[in-house]
């Protein structure tokens, strides 16, 4: 078996003087005394999950169909990276009750599949676009 090489886990030295992360993290997922996030904490480690969202997250913390994101925006690190996307998707009213129907994968037409699969969503991913898009748009209407 080939030796892997691991280095000590480290924040980059400009972290060591910000905390943009850490103060926008709406879950406080990211600690100051040690290097690894609170995972369970993590708004996109439950986005990623099926059943209800924990009771302790807020509507207004719903940004995203997959994921959260705050952390990685505000960071000065990422700063260059921050416009790679590209042309957003639109999804239509008529799209998006199918979506919040809960529709299988094969049942979405061709069009929503080649919206969802720009975006990287695939069948399982589907199953949770549901629950997701309603906390988005309860999000929405209530800011």
């Amino acid at each position: 078996m080939a030796e892997e090489d691991w280095f000590e886990l480290k924040s980059l030295k400009r972290c060591a003087k910000c905390t943009a992360c850490i103060d926008t993290c709406p879950t406080k997922t990211i600690l100051t005394d040690r290097f690894l996030i609170r995972a369970e904490r993590c708004l996109t480690f439950h986005n990623e999950r099926f059943g209800d969202f924990p009771g302790w997250i807020e509507a207004s913390w719903h940004n995203c169909l997959i994921g959260c994101m705050h952390c990685q925006i505000i960071c000065p690190e990422n700063k260059g990276f921050r416009n790679w996307f590209t042309q957003p998707e639109v999804f239509g009213e008529e799209e998006s009750q199918i979506i919040l129907s809960g529709v299988g994968y094969s049942q979405l037409s061709e069009e929503v599949l080649i919206k969802l699969r720009r975006f990287g969503f695939w069948d399982d991913d589907v199953k949770l676009l549901p629950r997701n898009l309603k906390a988005l748009l309860i999000q929405h209407q209530s800011g």
